[in-house]
């Protein structure tokens, strides 16, 4: 396969411009002979996809009006009908044809589908069509990932999810537009940089940097765009076409959609932009329409710096606008909106499944996506042949003289890299530790003097009711050890030993136990799958019933039966952050207030946001080796107001469209115009300039003149950028509820919430702490409250709790006012009355002793334990109040 020059014309333009075009065939090897044109030799007309408001690719497509004279024109006409897609294309030189092809205009390929040809003797005019291929996105058959686990680690960067689909290939259906090295295989030129971008987002902990390209920096993941992953109980995913199966448009477009950029094939560059960027640069209006960018001819990398002016002053000269030229305009927008449905890597093991023995694989984590809550509740019962005891006299097994243990493993991997949740001492918090050769377990005990032992799976660190062991108290049994129907003393939990059963005409006996904790769990390192097993056993104790209190060790039958069922085992997201981290529906709004409007816009759902729950559906960055999710906002050039991206997005594209949209309908007659040209206008010829974008039009050749329409680029600085709406998803009547109780109990909520919230406030700045300044220690209005570590990690934050700076304790301190840390420079200016807080995922530096260390760490514990509760109740409250609201309106 290879491309050969075939055909060839050329034109002059009245402005002076000398068009070349050449049409490339596959498989050609002779010499190149040249046609004629008829009328305006050949036309391109770009039409904004999406309408005025909301555009992501101005779709562009030419026509060769090409004269067919002979029957070597024919056959060439019907050569192009008959030989199908991706035969021929075209390329078209505004002036000589170099090696370096610096003048490429246009090219696409030849389109046969759309082609026209006149039923009528030559000579006639054959209209030949060729497009950039935009619209054949939709028409090609969808991508497969080989697994889930493709799915979740394939990664992109932005600049990547926009080049790739363009790009020459021989296995998966593309657009094939550019990216070969020889044989002229694309309509873009062997080794051209036909790929150019220019956007000016930075990530809140990146420095801004002109020299650098944004789009290089930041990646999202093509999973995203496929079927939601659905997994039964044992871990078979339940929807597997549709959870591998996604578009290349999509990925394509929402990354256009992300990030604000609008593309188009304009002066020989597929171009992707964002139109804020022609506002202003480095703060100051972008008279000259300069644009900051990088080009490249394949890849995902960064490219190289392509700076550039679009500026076409209109002198009515060189550049014309012809008669006939109005000015329309079209309403203001109040406000714009934009959804994002958030996905919980999350999942639950359904209550009365048996996990003894038997690894089942509830759900799949993605690497780095955040802290999760662990609440594992399983009730193990065991059945041993009853003569298989060998008692003492007058003695039996009680509820209060057995030990269980549960060798718990919670495995998680990518099929290469086996990780396995451990404990930390006296730390809340379970971590993934790496062992490829072996497995390693959790070591859970409950029952005969489980109280004892220091893991915290087996202390009050982690164990709420019914605790690990059985109250020590003796009670006579209510019949006999021949027939044990209960008694004995020690109670009912967690450990019991039930009436014996008769199975097939042998007794057994029957022990009963609940093993239970709740705790947290380190960020995941790997995407991968997770899976739980128990191996479970019980060390047997007997006791005499006459009244000796003596406890002594008895053999241990080999288990008849051994179960091991679920209660609740579930694995949640732990973070409270409705932006960031709630698996719900978050709507994004933005209003302005510069001009009085009602029109809001909806730009529909965006598949990637800003989310720590599940990284597969977060922009994210590079902190290598890993990708962790960019949750820290982002910000125009090196302004320091951060926002959420998707709220950043809404904000610019409102900016723009703050006051009436005044659109330009001209004829532009030049011979430099195109779709980049950043006209710059004044309507009276005088100092007076207005400039405008291109938002589409027709070019035709000869005459040089683009008839089109152009928009006001005009900013504004009254963008309001609302709270996000939070969609909860849950199942409630909420219609006999009083409304008056629910208001006031949110309130309370919030005022418990807030109470909390300050029992993690170390201590509170008594002055401002400078940026760019080194520090070691930090002065507060009094004593801090309670004490910190040597090691311990801590946050920095502004009185409202935003903009966190992570802090390392040099020193260990109670009852003085400051606290020593290992040298810090803040980037910003932290206000008086910002806030010293205790960083909760971080227990393991915390020390233990009299000093209260235990105390503290249970007292975190507990703290967030309150918080997600009152969160998740402030969350269905809220959203019953909302119903009923409406409701009322019916």
């Amino acid at each position: 396969m290879a491309f050969q020059k075939f055909r060839h014309s050329n034109i002059k333009g009245e402005k002076g411009s000398d068009w070349n075009i050449e049409i490339w065939k596959d498989g050609h090897s002779g010499s190149s002979t040249e046609f004629d044109m008829q009328g305006e030799g050949f036309e391109v007309t770009w039409n904004g996809q999406g309408g005025t408001r909301n555009r992501e690719f101005i779709a562009s497509s030419c026509t060769i009006n090409m004269f067919i004279q002979n029957s070597v024109d024919e056959t060439f006409t019907y050569d192009t009908l008959n030989s199908g897609f991706q035969t021929y294309y075209i390329r078209i030189y505004r002036g000589a044809v170099d090696s370096n092809h610096t003048n490429l205009w246009w090219y696409g390929w030849v389109q046969p589908s759309f082609d026209v040809v006149e039923n009528s003797p030559f000579p006639y005019v054959y209209k030949l069509i060729a497009t950039d291929s935009y619209g054949y996105f939709n028409k090609l058959k969808p991508q497969f990932f080989a697994s889930e686990q493709d799915k979740q680690s394939d990664i992109s960067t932005i600049t990547g999810s926009l080049i790739s689909p363009l790009l020459s290939t021989v296995t998966n259906p593309k657009l094939n537009i550019g990216g070969s090295t020889a044989n002229n295989l694309n309509p873009a030129p062997d080794n051209y940089d036909f790929f150019r971008s220019s956007a000016n987002w930075w990530r809140n902990g990146d420095t801004y940097n002109v020299s650098e390209n944004v789009l290089s920096k930041y990646y999202v993941s093509p999973g995203a765009y496929a079927g939601r992953t659905e997994l039964d109980e044992e871990g078979n995913v339940t929807n597997q076409l549709d959870s591998l199966e996604y578009k290349l448009q999509d990925v394509f477009n929402g990354s256009l959609r992300l990030f604000n950029l609008v593309g188009y094939l304009a002066e020989g560059k597929y171009n992707f932009i964002q139109p804020n960027n022609l506002v202003s640069f480095n703060g100051n209006q972008n008279i000259t329409g300069y644009i900051n960018s990088f080009k490249q001819s394949g890849g995902g990398g960064a490219g190289s710096i392509n700076n550039f002016t679009t500026a076409l002053t209109i002198d009515q000269s060189n550049n014309v606008i012809l008669g006939g030229s109005s000015i329309t305009f079209e309403p203001p927008l109040e406000s714009v909106r934009r959804k994002f449905t958030q996905s919980e890597s999350s999942f639950s093991v359904d209550s009365g499944t048996n996990i003894e023995s038997n690894a089942i694989i509830p759900g799949l984590v993605g690497v780095n996506s955040g802290l999760y809550s662990f609440n594992f509740n399983v009730h193990n019962t065991i059945k041993v042949l009853k003569s298989d005891f060998i008692f003492s006299t007058n003695c039996g097994v009680f509820s209060n003289t057995f030990l269980t243990t549960c060798d718990l493993t919670i495995k998680l991997t990518d099929g290469s890299n086996n990780y396995y949740l451990q404990e930390v001492t006296n730390s809340d918090t379970l971590v993934w530790t790496q062992n490829n050769s072996s497995a390693l377990s959790i070591n859970i005990k409950r029952g005969y003097q489980a109280s004892s032992l220091t893991n915290p799976v087996n202390t009050d660190l982690l164990v709420p009711f019914p605790g690990v062991e059985n109250s020590g108290e003796f009670q006579t049994i209510y019949n006999s050890l021949a027939n044990y129907v209960g008694g004995g003393g020690g109670g009912s939990f967690p450990c019991k030993r039930l009436p014996d059963q008769t199975i097939s005409g042998n007794k057994h006996s029957v022990f009963r136990t609940v093993l239970r904790f709740n705790c947290l769990v380190q960020t995941p390192p790997i995407t991968g799958d997770i899976s739980i097993i128990t191996s479970t056993s019980i060390d047997y104790n007997e006791r005499n019933i006459s009244g000796l209190n003596t406890i002594t060790q008895v053999n241990d039958p080999t288990p008849v039966s051994n179960k091991s069922i679920v209660e609740e085992i579930i694995f949640t997201p732990f973070e409270q952050n409705n932006t960031t981290s709630a698996g719900s529906s978050v709507v994004y709004t933005a209003n302005q207030t510069t001009t009085t409007a009602i029109e809001s816009l909806d730009l529909g759902e965006s598949a990637i946001g800003q989310t720590d729950v599940n990284t597969l559906y977060s922009v994210k960055y590079l902190d290598a080796p890993l990708y962790p999710p960019a949750t820290t906002g982002f910000t125009r050039g090196d302004s320091t107001d951060f926002l959420n991206i998707l709220q950043l997005g809404l904000k610019e594209y409102l900016d723009l469209q703050t006051k009436p949209l005044e659109i330009l309908q001209a004829d532009i007659q030049s011979a430099s115009i195109s779709p980049l040209s950043f006209i710059k206008y004044s309507i009276n010829n005088n100092s007076s300039f207005k400039y405008y974008s291109f938002l589409g039009g027709t070019f035709k050749a000869q005459s040089e003149i683009m008839s089109g329409e152009w928009f006001n680029v005009q900013e504004s600085t009254t963008i309001i950028n609302n709270d996000p709406t939070t969609s909860a998803e849950f199942g409630l009547n909420p219609v006999s509820n009083n409304i008056s109780s629910l208001g006031s109990s949110i309130t309370k909520i919030n005022q418990l919430l807030q109470n909390n919230y300050n029992l993690n406030v170390l201590g509170i700045l008594n002055a401002s702490l400078p940026s760019n300044t080194a520090t070691t220690r930090i002065n507060i209005g009094a004593n801090v409250n309670g004490k910190y570590y040597s090691g311990q990690k801590l946050f920095l934050s502004y009185p409202d709790g935003s903009n966190k700076l992570e802090l390392t304790c040099s020193a260990t301190n109670n009852n003085v006012s400051y606290v020593e840390i290992n040298s810090t420079t803040p980037s910003r200016d932290y206000p008086i009355n910002s806030l010293i807080l205790v960083n909760t995922a971080d227990l393991t530096n915390v020390i233990t002793g009299s000093g209260g260390g235990v105390h503290q760490v249970v007292h975190l514990h507990r703290y967030n334990t309150i918080k997600q509760v009152l969160l998740k109740v402030k969350q269905v409250l809220s959203m019953m109040k909302v119903i009923i609201d409406l409701q009322s309106l019916l």
